[in-house]
């Protein structure tokens, strides 16, 4: 009997929505960068000429960039 007005539902759906975008670039950029940081580190140590521990650290970053904006998105409300 005391319903919310549908434009307020659409509201939060809205702000919901362009909260994940602008967590999308963060999920996918942090993981990166820290992957990467990371291997060119363990690249370092070791002395190596070949960016292995480089690109690996990057494909790691790239997966839990995936996953997490995969776990943000099924947290959306449905409408």
């Amino acid at each position: 009997m005391n319903k919310q007005p549908k434009t307020q539902n659409s509201r939060s759906g809205f702000y919901a929505t362009l909260a994940l975008v602008g967590q999308v670039g963060f999920y996918i950029a942090a993981p990166l960068v820290a992957g990467a940081f990371i291997g060119e580190k363990i690249d370092g140590a070791f002395h190596n000429s070949t960016p292995f521990a480089t690109l690996l650290g990057l494909l790691l970053g790239l997966v839990v960039g995936v996953v997490l904006v995969v776990r943000a998105v099924l947290q959306l409300p449905k409408n």
